[in-house]
């Protein structure tokens, strides 16, 4: 992917001075994964707080998706492209891979901050589309920081924040009419069964005859935990190690407009940084950092419904989860890496290495609950068949999905800010970042997936301050490099030795009645 950047801003400091810090990105490079799912907004970006009735959980890329889908993409334009770090998606609003290594902080004394933010309902309208009036709701977040001189040479941050969300989740949804919310099956278990998908629907009046569809309220319960801490102490003279922890969780308790709709979702985050740096002269330093992130997904289905997903070829509403519902999922992310910085006559040199061994384990399922489909089928609407509790077809995933993947990602990088004349700065740099072949750690899957090893990245910016109050004028390009998704290569869990059963025509009683489970190899049909 090639990027280039053009752009004019008016400033008051010189183009070299304007440059951000390499640990705070532009706000507009920040990406907005908290958005409206923790409830937070960036009301000075015109933002504002929506009635969430699309359920998504942040795993993955589900939640940048869902904001380009609602907001649309943003084009963003950077300032720079450095070398020490990736811009891959960057142009629709992506946040810049960060560096690894970790800044020095500055302060003196000690400083703190208390805070804590009420919302309620009370001062809320209620969105256009929602008949009913506002359902109680409330928010509430409290926030502790502290900063300070810890024992000698050393200084210490530490800050603690929950946020608890409480309230309803208002939308639309399809379903059955009410004339044919009764079973038209005769014996007594498949009589049950088919009313207990009936029941799963809520059950006010349609607002609209034709499509049968009614508002509905259902209650969202979202817990968020922040806690981290850094300690920053100077050696001697010429070292310094910095050492910073920080968590985040999460539990949420998902809306269900239809029973079981939604998994309830838990992820917690950890990440750690150390990082030694040591000034060898005024204009000479390096730094060596070791890093650990680790991110835990659990997405469960809703305690109300355990069962197989239910569908109608989106005539009505899904009942139960969505099929890849459970998901078990750690990912370890183990990163080393080392730089050095020289200033030298009117140039800024910077050169690096760094190396990730990634690590992803867990259970992905597609269809291991099962999966029953109700269709227009056998001479009958997919009402009708429902009501007989006729489905057309199920599937069963079978056999172990639980996986190991490991994949190494080295960087190397050189960077070089040249000042060529009091108005006028150039950056050059080479980015060399391949991506070797994934595996998986008990040899189950064979990825298909060679080694991309030829990703040389080249990056140029061009700054200049033009005279008077005219400002600055500033243009890069640069070609950046994606790598392979955890969750891409790892669909190939579902490939054989796993099944995917697919019966036509099931009992929805006992779906697989004369189905040898040991014994499926003989039981393919092609």
């Amino acid at each position: 992917m090639a990027l280039a950047s053009i752009a004019w801003a008016q400033e008051a400091t010189p183009p070299a001075a304007s440059a951000k810090p390499a640990d705070a990105p532009p706000p507009n490079q920040v990406q907005r994964t908290s958005i409206n799912l923790l409830g937070q907004t960036d009301a000075g970006s015109g933002e504002s707080r929506r009635n969430e009735n699309v359920q998504f959980n942040l795993i993955d890329t589900s939640t940048m998706k869902e904001l380009m889908v609602r907001l649309g993409t943003s084009a963003t334009i950077q300032p720079e492209f450095l070398a020490d770090r990736s811009y891959f998606g960057a142009e629709f609003g992506a946040k810049p891979g960060q560096p690894l290594h970790l800044p020095g902080a500055g302060g003196r004394g000690w400083h703190g901050a208390v805070s804590f933010a009420h919302l309620n309902s009370i001062s809320s309208a209620r969105t256009f589309f929602q008949p009913t009036p506002v359902k109680p709701a409330r928010e509430n977040e409290i926030g502790l920081n502290l900063a300070g001189p810890l024992w000698r040479g050393a200084r210490g941050s530490f800050d603690l924040s929950r946020q608890a969300i409480r309230g309803n989740v208002n939308g639309n949804v399809i379903v059955p009419p009410l004339s044919a919310r009764t079973p038209l099956a005769a014996e007594p278990r498949l009589r049950a069964i088919v009313q207990r998908y009936l029941d799963a629907y809520p059950a006010p009046d349609p607002l609209r005859l034709d499509v049968h569809a009614v508002n509905v309220n259902s209650e969202q319960r979202i817990d968020t935990y922040n806690a981290g801490g850094r300690i920053d102490q100077t050696v001697n003279s010429r070292d310094a190690l910095r050492l910073r922890y920080q968590f985040t969780g999460q539990r949420v308790e998902a809306f269900q407009f239809v029973t079981g709709q939604n998994p309830d979702t838990s992820t917690r985050n950890h990440s750690a940084r150390a990082t030694w740096t040591r000034t060898h002269s005024a204009a000479t330093t390096f730094d060596g950092t070791l890093g650990f992130d680790r991110l835990g997904s659990l997405l469960q289905p809703d305690r109300e419904w355990p069962d197989a997903n239910v569908g109608f070829n989106n005539a009505i509403a899904s009942i139960g989860p969505s099929p890849i519902i459970p998901i078990d999922r750690a990912q370890n992310s183990f990163r080393a890496g080392a730089q050095a910085r020289q200033a030298r006559g009117n140039h800024q040199w910077s050169a690096g290495l760094e190396l990730t061994r990634l690590q992803v384990n867990g259970l992905e399922q597609d269809g291991s609950r099962g999966i029953v489909t109700f269709t227009n089928d056998f001479g009958r609407t997919f009402l009708e068949n429902l009501r007989l509790g006729t489905p057309s077809q199920f599937v069963r995933a079978l056999g172990s999905t639980h996986r190991g993947y490991r994949q190494w990602l080295p960087v190397a990088f050189l960077h070089d800010r040249w000042k060529l004349s009091a108005s006028t700065d150039l950056t050059l740099g080479l980015r060399f970042e391949p991506v070797p072949t994934p595996r998986e750690v008990n040899n189950l899957d064979r990825l298909p997936f060679p080694c991309d090893c030829n990703n040389l990245a080249p990056r140029l910016g061009i700054a200049h301050r033009l005279p008077g109050p005219w400002g600055t004028i500033r243009t890069a390009y640069g070609l950046h490099y994606g790598t392979i998704f955890a969750t891409t290569y790892g669909q190939t869990r579902l490939n054989p030795p796993s099944y995917r059963l697919v019966i036509n025509a099931p009992d929805l009683v006992d779906p697989l009645r004369g189905i040898d489970q040991s014994n499926l190899a003989s039981q393919r049909s092609g």
